[in-house]
């Protein structure tokens, strides 16, 4: 955070996705925005620093609701398409053979490609412990969800001291605070998701699970079934009538993890899903780009999610399933699927949305007065025209600065001017 005053000018500023400024001015000091207001009258106040955008949108940055950064040195080296629990038996093969500086320059290749892309927080699954100091280091702002798995329940005692003393070893910041997450249900034993939504709850942290991803999740849940049985049998983790008997939606309800959770992907949930869901308080993370990656379509229910008032955050997954980190990719992908939803709300999820799922406080996720300063700076298109929230997510927007926390993390000379 920079202790220096900034005055930037610029021909839009997009305070949110409904509120978009012409020829205007915002002050920052002390890393958070202090006024927002037409050029003009905001002309007079005096600060350390004037930075004139006269061709430029400045809008906040992007929230990425969820990410595996420590999967990032996996990017290209997974076959795109296959079936998901073939996709995690080559995924942990691969990373049981890869080196702690594998890891860690996938982790730092990642961060640079969000923060270029412009995406200033992000909700990042940490199962290697790799990414908390490399994303202090950086700057970024993050919700680092520490990741517990364990199917036998004779285990859960122990995986989940060993998640406490993580949690307890890791200091929070002002960019950096802790979650948790209890991967998903053929993964974590009752006993283990019992223990960490009680945590959880006792100490006001976030939790993030991975949900009704695909169908076989659906058929093992309820029948103990299927290729997520043979993974399971094949780790030496099941055992005959050890699976929930309901949806995965049911089973996280039953084991008290529901309350305003953030639930990744959810592909394939019922109405009665749905229901559980909202009266929770629940939000779900949709990555259009992941689903693509799989060759699968987006099949959570959107129309009826939003018609419900269950919000909606987007994310990239991690690039082990992807094919990059930039939250506009997955915003255009969401809306060539989807194009009764507008480019505006899609903004939303993709900033304020994202922000509110992470709990991230203060406005996080806009401009508005009192919010940190995360923002973008993009050049104008030729064409002035142009919608700003359509020259924002389109593939050819060229990016000038990004900042975080109101401290300049990334510029591009050639597109300041």
């Amino acid at each position: 955070m920079s202790a220096k005053t900034v005055k930037i000018t610029a021909r839009k500023i997009i305070v949110d996705s409904k509120t978009i400024l012409d020829d205007a001015t915002v002050i920052i000091k002390k890393g958070a925005v202090a006024k927002i207001g037409p050029a003009e009258t905001l002309s007079q106040i005096k600060t350390d620093r004037v930075i004139n955008l006269k061709n430029h949108i400045l809008h906040p940055g992007f929230v990425n609701a969820h990410c595996h950064l420590d999967l990032s040195f996996l990017k290209g080296k997974l076959k795109q398409g296959a079936p998901f629990t073939s996709w995690i038996r080559s995924l942990v093969a691969k990373r049981v053979k890869a080196t702690m500086q594998e890891i860690d320059n996938g982790i730092k290749n990642g961060i640079k490609q969000l923060i270029s892309t412009g995406t200033t927080s992000v909700g990042d699954i940490s199962s290697t412990g790799r990414s908390p100091s490399i994303l202090a280091h950086s700057g970024m702002r993050a919700i680092l969800f520490h990741e517990t798995l364990g199917y036998n329940p004779p285990d859960a005692i122990s995986r989940f001291n060993d998640l406490k003393q993580i949690l307890e070893k890791f200091a929070d910041s002002d960019l950096l605070k802790s979650g948790v997450s209890p991967h998903a249900i053929y993964s974590v034993s009752p006993a283990l998701f019992k223990k960490v939504s009680a945590y959880a709850k006792k100490n006001n942290l976030p939790v993030a699970i991975h949900m009704a991803e695909t169908e076989e999740e659906i058929e093992f849940s309820k029948k103990g079934t299927g290729p997520f049985r043979e993974l399971l049998i094949s780790f030496g983790s099941f055992a005959p009538g050890r699976y929930p008997k309901t949806s995965p939606v049911g089973a996280v309800a039953n084991f008290n993890g529901l309350k305003n959770s953030i639930l990744i992907h959810a592909n394939h949930i019922s109405n009665a899903d749905i229901a559980k869901i909202k009266k929770a308080h629940a939000t779900i993370v949709i990555c259009p780009n992941s689903n693509r990656w799989f060759k699968r379509p987006i099949s959570a229910p959107v129309g009826t999610l939003l018609d419900n008032g269950v919000p909606l955050a987007l994310g990239t997954d991690s690039l082990a399933s992807n094919y990059a980190l930039d939250m506009t990719a997955e915003i255009r992908e969401f809306h060539k699927k989807f194009p009764d939803i507008s480019l505006h709300q899609l903004f939303d999820m993709a900033t304020n949305g994202g922000a509110l799922a992470l709990g991230l406080k203060g406005g996080t996720g806009t401009l508005a007065v009192k919010a940190p300063f995360d923002a973008v700076a993009i050049k104008m298109p030729k064409n002035i025209k142009t919608d700003p929230i359509k020259a924002i997510i389109t593939s050819r927007r060229k990016i000038a600065m990004v900042w975080i926390n109101g401290t300049a993390k990334y510029k591009n000379m050639e597109n300041m001017k």
